[in-house]
């Protein structure tokens, strides 16, 4: 069989540095958990194992403590955002059907090595995931290791076998052992031999082959007596450090590979869990979208059912959701219609409308002739409002993100469902409005200025467009001027558009601290730019000249090209990105 194991520790810091933070709306952190799962994903597909297990540190000292208490000292502490992630993936972990394993007195490592053990002693494959080096001396026939690294400021996964190793380091996976016998590791706080850096040790390993080779033949070594001297000194640290570099591979755990075979995932369980987390896209990946589908009923008065639009029977309430047709909900009755059609039931103002997308609805009425009366709800900006950051608002979305009871339906369309769970999503969101003080915004700010933007980008507005070339003009100088500056802080004129030129010019000429390298030169993207806004004079007019250049080539120019023959701009405002 074929098993992936998961340095856990390391993979879960990898996510919770490369992400930026990310949090539902109730404060719980998720950047790490994002990652983790996207990188464990990635993983299984790159690999396709027959189990996964998940390895992971405890909060307690482990043998190589007890031999060392210095071990790993010094280390910072973990954030409590990232802390608090951690019994989260445990918990997702094991509801994926995968194992999650820790033990006591032992290292994530020194479970990785205990299963890369038993894969080499069976003849099964091993596939280490992880971020730490330390993992390649467990590389065998068996056994491969995939190292997570950044390179040019990117992440990136390389894979190493033996060949793969000894063309990288020109070592065996036993010479990783004992490089760090010499070199020692500061981020474990292994000592090694004091002086003794990884070049040194590189050509000592390569040459000789191992510390008992090295300290059995000290005297004859054909090395500098310096670096002799530096070994004699350090042989107690070196013996040291290679236990304490050395990955067990007897860990107490279960060792039968079989037994860590993918389970069936808790489907239920992890909706619950990922939903309340509001990890949509990833639920959507892992298709857990299936959880929300709709119930059905055969019992006729208890379900809503499909109807031809003859048929329907409309309340005092009327739920649409439309595209290029309407779809219609009012009591138990769903249909779906044209917009003409539609017509007296959207004029009548005795009716109140539920909707989608109030703005575009209302253009589509007017272009129409159609006079939309009575519009009391927009489902789309009650979502906006409770969470403004996100990133779409779909009814289906919705409806997970606020658990809106779902409808019992006795139709298997699938719009007809959306519709009739766009009545029971709106109002599940006028009921959390209400609760968070926000149904007077909806009611008085956004629903009416919902119907003024539909107006606007139907009848397009009178603009001045000679103002605004006017104003582009003035931008113009004033860019002109700033880049003149920056010319003369810097010494010479160069293309300030040019990423390689102005990295040059910034990191070399000035000298300024490099932040970030690209595979082309330095980073001069806008937040190293406002990192560096107080080193240099240059750097603040830079990003002055930045600001003006958009501002006069996106809302000068780009407004110019827009006005109509008639002086009128017919611009599309999204309500819901500002």
């Amino acid at each position: 069989m074929k098993i992936l194991a998961i340095d856990g520790n390391s993979i879960i810091n990898r996510a919770f540095y490369g992400i930026k933070l990310l949090s539902t709306k109730d404060g719980r952190y998720t950047n790490a958990v994002y990652g983790f799962i996207n990188i464990l994903l990635h993983l299984i597909e790159e690999h396709s194992p027959d189990g996964v297990a998940v390895a992971w540190d405890l909060k307690k000292p482990t043998f190589r403590h007890e031999m060392y208490k210095e071990y790993k000292a010094g280390r910072h502490a973990m954030p409590d955002e990232l802390r608090e992630q951690i019994p989260v993936m445990k918990e997702i972990i094991t509801l994926m059907g995968f194992a999650s394993i820790e033990c006591e007195g032992y290292e994530a490592d020194d479970i990785l090595g205990t299963l890369a053990g038993e894969a080499d002693k069976n003849g099964d494959t091993c596939i280490i995931a992880t971020g730490d080096r330390d993992s390649l001396q467990l590389i065998s026939d068996q056994t491969r290791v995939v190292l997570s690294a950044t390179k040019a400021g990117k992440p990136e996964s390389i894979v190493y076998d033996k060949a793969a190793l000894f063309s990288k380091y020109s070592m065996t996976p036993e010479g990783m052992i004992e490089l760090k016998s010499l070199m020692g590791d500061s981020s474990d706080n292994i000592p090694g031999v004091a002086g003794i850096g990884e070049k040194t040790a590189t050509a000592l390993i390569t040459a000789y082959g191992n510390i008992d080779y090295i300290y059995e033949n000290l005297d004859t070594l054909d090395i500098k007596d310096g670096i002799r001297e530096k070994l004699r000194a350090g042989r107690e640290n070196a013996y040291l450090s290679r236990t304490l570099g050395t990955i067990c591979k007897e860990a107490p755990i279960d060792r039968a590979l079989s037994n860590y075979i993918t389970k069936p995932r808790d489907e239920q369980g992890l909706y619950t869990i990922m939903n309340s987390l509001e990890l949509y896209k990833t639920m959507d990946r892992l298709g857990l979208g299936a959880q929300q589908t709709l119930s059905f009923s055969a019992k006729s008065g208890e379900c809503i059912g499909a109807v031809e639009f003859k048929d329907f029977e409309c309340s005092d309430k009327l739920y649409i959701i439309w595209d290029d047709s309407i779809y219609l909900c009012s009591g138990n009755n769903v249909t779906v219609t044209d917009l003409q059609s539609a017509k007296p039931l959207l004029e009548n103002e005795k009716i109140e409308k539920w909707v989608y997308d109030y703005k575009n609805f209302h253009k589509k009425c007017v272009l129409a002739g159609i006079k939309l009366e009575n519009v009391i709800f927009d489902s789309l900006l009650a979502g906006y409002l409770l969470s403004p950051a996100a990133s779409e608002y779909s009814v289906e979305r919705l409806a997970r993100e606020y658990d809106a009871p779902i409808p019992e339906t006795c139709s298997e369309d699938e719009t007809l469902k959306a519709a009739a769970l766009h009545k029971s999503v709106c109002e599940t969101l006028i009921e959390k409005l209400a609760e968070n003080a926000q149904l007077d915004l909806l009611l008085t700010i956004e629903l009416p200025l919902a119907k003024v933007l539909g107006d606007m980008e139907t009848e397009g507005f009178l603009v001045d467009a000679d103002g605004i070339r006017g104003y582009s003009e003035e931008l113009g100088g004033r860019i002109e001027a700033l880049q003149n500056e920056i010319f003369d802080h810097v010494g010479y004129e160069f293309n300030l558009n040019s990423p390689k030129q102005l990295g040059v010019a910034l990191f070399e000429d000035l000298g300024l601290p490099v932040r970030k390298k690209t595979k082309s030169g330095y980073s001069t993207n806008a937040d190293v730019l406002e990192s560096l806004k107080y080193a240099h004079p240059a750097v603040s007019l830079l990003l002055e000249y930045r600001h003006l250049q958009k501002l006069k080539s996106t809302y000068c120019e780009g407004l110019i090209k827009e006005v109509s023959a008639d002086g009128r701009i017919h611009s599309t405002f999204n309500q819901t990105e500002r």
